[in-house]
């Protein structure tokens, strides 16, 4: 008989697990981060790399060249605290190197969110 309610206890955990990249909402509408909700694991094969700049409006990546790029987080895998982004688990601050997967766009029409007034030469939207 005990055994049911720890095989029982094991699935909850289990479950439990589970529910990172499928279950958080951690980045709001009003913020500085960017993001979409996605269809889909799959992604553009694109790189963005460069430094995180983070204002009042939103947060960008600046490449080498000076280009600033608005970066579309998957809205499950990303939370933002109010100083550190942290997607897929990795974190992310203003002044701090950052290397992404994705792909460019010259709009943020396929965005569920992006913030108002944010200044930005292209939209990278992330992939896992």
């Amino acid at each position: 008989m005990r055994r049911r309610p720890a095989l029982a206890a094991a699935a909850l955990l289990a479950l439990g697990g589970c529910a990172g990249q499928e279950g958080g909402s951690g980045v709001v509408e009003g913020g500085p981060v960017a993001y979409v909700t996605p269809s889909s694991d799959g992604g553009d094969a694109a790189l963005l790399e460069g430094t995180v700049s983070v204002t009042d409006v939103c947060l960008t990546v600046v490449d080498e060249l000076g280009q600033r790029w608005l970066p579309v987080f998957q809205r499950p895998r990303t939370t933002w605290d109010g100083t550190t982004l942290t997607y897929d688990g990795t974190s992310y601050t203003d002044g701090g190197h950052i290397r992404l997967g994705g792909g460019g766009s010259g709009s943020t029409d396929s965005t569920d969110y992006a913030p108002d007034g944010c200044e930005f030469d292209l939209a990278f939207y992330v992939a896992p």
